[in-house]
């Protein structure tokens, strides 16, 4: 699109306006690309997070592993509530709530393949012996 000279009638009064306007604006925009640059070089040199972790340190135990691990040297049900004070005491790490924290104890233990919820509380099937003899029952003849 091509404007004639001619056809432009703006006195010489309100063009000098006009153009300091678009130079203030030239001025800010150009304060506003050092700014954003500035704060681009301050966070390459800062490196900052790759990614998010869980917040559980690297080879630390899963809750999990932590629960499994103490019904192994439990010879007895465990309340949830002794087995999430287990937990804390084995340096088990979290920043939940202790309601919070008890209620994930308390879920992720029923669904821990291998643990059994009883009555007196959480613990691993016992072991199977052949009997009070140690010998195998034998069949009758048929």
């Amino acid at each position: 699109m091509k404007i004639n000279i001619q056809d432009v009638n703006i006195n010489p009064g309100e063009l000098e306006k006009i153009i300091l306007s678009l130079e203030d604006a030239i001025a800010r925009n150009l304060k506003v690309k050092e700014l954003c640059e500035e704060i681009l070089s301050v966070q390459k040199a800062a490196g900052g997070k790759a990614g998010r972790n869980n917040g559980r340190p690297r080879g630390g135990k899963t809750l999990a592993q932590a629960i499994s691990e103490i019904l192994k040297k439990s010879r007895k049900p465990m309340r949830p509530i002794d087995l999430k004070n287990r937990v804390l005491a084995a340096g088990y790490k979290t920043s939940a709530k202790p309601q919070s924290f008890y209620t994930a104890v308390f879920n992720t233990a029923k669904q821990i393949p291998g643990i059994v919820k009883t009555r007196e509380g959480f613990r691993l099937p016992a072991k199977k012996t052949r009997g009070a003899t140690g010998r195998k029952k034998r069949r009758g003849k048929k």
